[in-house]
């Protein structure tokens, strides 16, 4: 019997153990990042017009704000926000154009401080217009809290405005200055043979960086393009993957520089394609690039080409945190576990960042001239001048609210962590898996080419645009070059 005793010991410890263990990786796996809404306002002043954007997240009971730009309110002064927001519910997205239509409600509190009045808030197109008054004194700082109810009355999510009212005294504004955080976001390209998605081709590139990949050319790509949106957490960085299946409200197209190859969309944003080496029909413009021209064409449909005469603004340059732990959602991990490992070296993308950046904020400084007042700054450069700016308070910090969404009353209370989306890492071909591109069972390694082509050469070049409507700055041009190897 003591023998029995003795025995059955073991097996309940062992059994607890893996319970827990279950526990806890259970635990861990409903702590994933998830994207609530994306709103954008647009201030509508004839002489201080502002865009800025609102992303909101959850993690776990943490809701996360990245709202690094301030607006500026001068006292009695009446103002129209345009708000555009998406707010993710699954696989069907929430905005401007429908939430009417599901009995949903937008909402804003009104201050408690009294910095301001909401007088009307109006559907108007595309977007809602809210009218408010600023009342407080100059010098007082608040928030706009902009809300979605559904139809039960219940907070479904919220995005957070902060502002700053300003002393209304003639000329009293004209070097005021609001920054505008430009990430330098990578994207993701893959090609995967239509007949075997095991023999695969994936390239980070870099925005208004040309590259180059060598293509066979007799085969045909499903060509699809992912983007990865990072927050920050501690010394973690948690990603959320957008693609065709989950978007979270990108959109990309694609535009052939001269001549073409034969593509076809299949998927309603544009991020999945069908892609044939076999050659489309002949621009009758040589292929060449104007990295300066098509820099100035993103800042223009951003919207920023409208400048106000009481403002400059300036540009500060967010780089890659390559020193940050990345965290993936377990389903993509599951879906994509080769991609994951190739993904996490940092070291690539320290290198093309090292290689590209100097020329991409030459083209970015070219491009300004004629769209808006440009001032470069660097992350380091940025926190100094924000820290020595009277006129701008820092704002870009991660706000915590400690509370679950759906909970109208919340506390909310500042990480000491800066909110920075950082970007993703170079991927390399996988030697030890078979690609689409190879010659004698080696192979090709893509090399760079030229911006300019050689015109007898077997080169296609496609510029890639992403956009996202609910934020600044979103629009971005991304340039891939294919060599056709016979």
């Amino acid at each position: 019997m003591k023998t029995k005793v003795i025995n059955r010991i073991p097996v309940c410890r062992i059994a607890l153990f893996f319970l827990l263990m279950f526990s806890l990786q259970m635990a861990a796996v409903a702590q994933e990042l998830e994207q609530l809404i994306s709103s954008k306002v647009e201030i509508i002043d004839q002489q201080d017009r502002q865009f800025l954007d609102c992303n909101t997240y959850r993690f776990g009971d943490e809701v996360l704000y990245d709202n690094p730009n301030l607006i500026r309110l001068y006292e009695n002064e009446a103002y129209r926000f345009d708000l555009n927001f998406s707010y993710f519910a699954g696989n069907s997205v929430i905005n401007p154009r429908n939430y009417l239509d599901k009995f949903y409600s937008v909402k804003i509190p009104e201050s408690v401080r009294e910095n301001y009045r909401i007088t009307a808030i109006t559907p108007k197109g595309d977007n809602v217009s809210i009218y408010a008054i600023a009342t407080g004194q100059a010098g007082n700082q608040d928030t706009f809290r902009i809300q979605l109810f559904d139809d039960k009355a219940e907070l479904l999510a919220d995005a957070i405005y902060p502002f700053q009212v300003r002393e209304d005294v003639p000329g009293a504004t004209e070097t005021a200055f609001l920054p505008m955080k430009m990430e330098y976001k990578p994207i993701f390209v893959r090609f995967e043979d239509v007949n075997n998605p095991n023999n695969r081709i994936e390239r980070q590139l870099l925005p208004f960086s040309p590259d180059t990949i060598n293509l066979d050319a007799r085969e045909a790509f499903n060509f699809i393009t992912e983007i990865e949106e990072e927050v920050q957490l501690g010394s973690q960085s948690y990603v959320l993957v957008a693609n065709h299946e989950n978007n979270y409200g990108y959109q990309v197209s694609f535009e052939w520089q001269g001549k073409s190859l034969r593509d076809k969309p299949a998927s309603k944003n544009g991020m999945k394609a069908y892609l044939t080496t076999v050659p489309g029909r002949d621009r009758p413009t040589a292929p060449t690039l104007d990295l300066t021209a098509i820099m100035a064409s993103d800042l223009k449909m951003s919207g920023l080409d409208r400048q106000g005469k009481r403002i400059q603004q300036e540009f500060i340059f967010v780089e890659p945190n390559t020193k940050l732990n990345k965290v993936y959602q377990t389903d993509y991990i599951r879906k994509h576990p080769e991609l994951i490992r190739e993904r996490k070296d940092p070291k690539n993308t320290e290198i093309l960042i090292h290689k590209y950046l100097p020329a991409m904020q030459y083209h970015f400084k070219e491009a300004n001239k004629n769209v808006l007042q440009y001032y470069q700054v660097n992350p380091q450069k940025a926190k100094i001048y924000q820290k020595s700016n009277t006129q701008v308070q820092p704002t870009n910090k991660a706000k915590v609210i400690t509370a679950k969404p759906g909970k109208e009353k919340y506390s909310v209370v500042e990480s000491k962590e800066k909110m920075k989306v950082a970007s993703p890492n170079v991927v390399r071909v996988n030697p030890t898996k078979t690609t689409t591109v190879q010659r004698n069972n080696e192979v090709l390694v893509a090399k760079p080419v030229p911006v300019n082509p050689p015109p007898k050469g077997d080169y296609y070049t496609i510029a890639i645009k992403v956009s996202r409507e609910t934020e600044v700055m979103s629009h971005r041009t991304y340039l891939l070059t294919f060599r056709i190897i016979n």
